[in-house]
């Protein structure tokens, strides 16, 4: 038999979003479409005084519902960018997890996307992976069949600064201009807008 604890809302300190589905959810594993997931993984900068704070404190939040508290394992809720292993042992390192505390964060239903005056976002507004984020979450504890793990659902999400417009065709380039192969069905238009 599974149970859940739900714990109070928290929210992080700023991090970089890595692995962002935020805006519409994730369905590669899923095995319908309604079994898609909203989540994003968020970097911390070690060192710093608050994610530091903020990492011992949701270290203290696993100890006292007996999950993993050890980041250099998957079992605990915040990973040791630097290195962790996983439920088989295996040594895990991602370059974009260098130097950082990582927490994942997953839900099946949409968070709320806001800027920082806490506004809703628009649609035409994506979070981005590279874009730089607060999440506001619920620890959930669930007590399975092996030891209780602590898993973080996001209910929102603040875009902090946007620092990367994905891949949008119409961004992707920026300002560059170029003379060069184009696409054979293109129609032609000249500088005085004749075709």
């Amino acid at each position: 038999m599974t149970t859940k604890d739900k714990l109070k809302t928290m929210v992080t300190p700023k991090g970089r979003a890595v692995y962002a589905w935020l805006n519409k959810p994730d369905t590669k594993f899923a095995r319908t479409e309604n079994d898609g997931k909203y989540k994003v993984t968020l970097v911390l900068q070690k060192g710093d005084k608050e994610n530091e704070e903020f990492v011992s404190n949701i270290i203290k939040l696993s100890e006292e519902h007996g999950c993993g508290t050890d980041p250099k394992y998957s079992s605990c809720a915040i990973k040791d960018g630097d290195g962790y292993r996983n439920m088989r042992g295996k040594l895990n390192t991602k370059p974009e997890f260098a130097g950082g505390w990582v927490m994942s964060f997953s839900t099946k239903y949409r968070p709320r996307l806001v800027d920082v005056n806490q506004d809703e976002l628009p649609d035409d507004v994506p979070v981005y992976s590279g874009d730089t984020i607060r999440v506001a979450f619920r620890p959930t504890v669930w007590a399975g069949q092996s030891e209780p793990m602590l898993t973080l659902r996001p209910i929102g999400v603040m875009l902090v600064e946007k620092s990367s417009e994905g891949f949008d065709k119409t961004t992707m380039f920026g300002d560059i201009h170029e003379v060069g192969y184009e696409r054979p069905d293109k129609e032609f238009v000249t500088e005085d807008g004749d075709f």
